[in-house]
């Protein structure tokens, strides 16, 4: 299928794949190839990569140091944002006003590692308030130091989406991270169990194209 063209370095889990062709096949009646390349995308995107993946990033990513993962002319790879907060506000402060921002920290996921991501310059649209926990990101040409990502605008791009479980409980993922930095023992997050070929997403979002650099 294309799709694994388009996001070569994403490891898309065939049986997520199939089920998802076949839902738009026989639920959605879509029989026009460039129409289904387009709508998988779209369920792809929306997708928790934990479901639709099996990985991506190097295995020895946290191991990482002064290295650039994805370099021109690659694609780069799709990844998941697991959770977000601002490391250069107080906490105390954040959790009277999240419209601030200073300095983001993410984490993001492959669908089965985690890595942390630091705002290592400016990026527009980038804030606690206004980036959706579970929304994807497109990681290219981008350093890493011990093992973090020091995002830029150049090596960042938002593809949108949503997950819905985790945007449920964004504040609370949100707070929860505040409270730590406090020393105040978080809530705990409740995630419904579902199994690796969930059923893929019912949604009528426009799909948002990867770049073909």
């Amino acid at each position: 299928m294309e799709i694994k063209h388009l996001y070569k370095n994403n490891s898309i889990d065939d049986e997520w794949l199939d089920s998802c062709i076949d839902y738009l096949r026989s639920d959605m009646g879509i029989t026009n190839n460039q129409e289904l390349l387009k709508q998988t995308q779209l369920q792809f995107i929306n997708s928790d990569l934990a479901d639709s993946t099996t990985g991506g990033l190097p295995s020895n990513i946290l191991e990482l140091h002064n290295k650039c993962i994805f370099p021109t002319p690659s694609k780069g790879i799709l990844l998941q944002v697991q959770s977000i907060t601002d490391v250069g506000i107080s906490s105390l402060s954040l959790k009277n006003n999240k419209e601030q921002k200073h300095t983001i920290k993410l984490v993001l996921s492959d669908g089965r590692m985690s890595v942390n991501a630091f705002e290592y310059a400016p990026i527009p649209n980038l804030s606690i308030s206004t980036t959706a926990i579970g929304s994807k990101v497109i990681v290219k040409n981008v350093q890493v130091l011990h093992g973090t990502l020091l995002l830029t605008p150049q090596s960042l791009a938002f593809k949108g989406g949503r997950v819905e479980e985790l945007e449920n409980n964004r504040e609370k993922i949100i707070d929860n991270i505040l409270d730590k930095r406090l020393g105040i023992k978080p809530e705990t997050v409740q995630s419904p169990a579902k199994p690796r070929n969930a059923e893929v997403q019912r949604t009528s979002n426009d799909v948002i194209e990867i770049d073909s650099d």
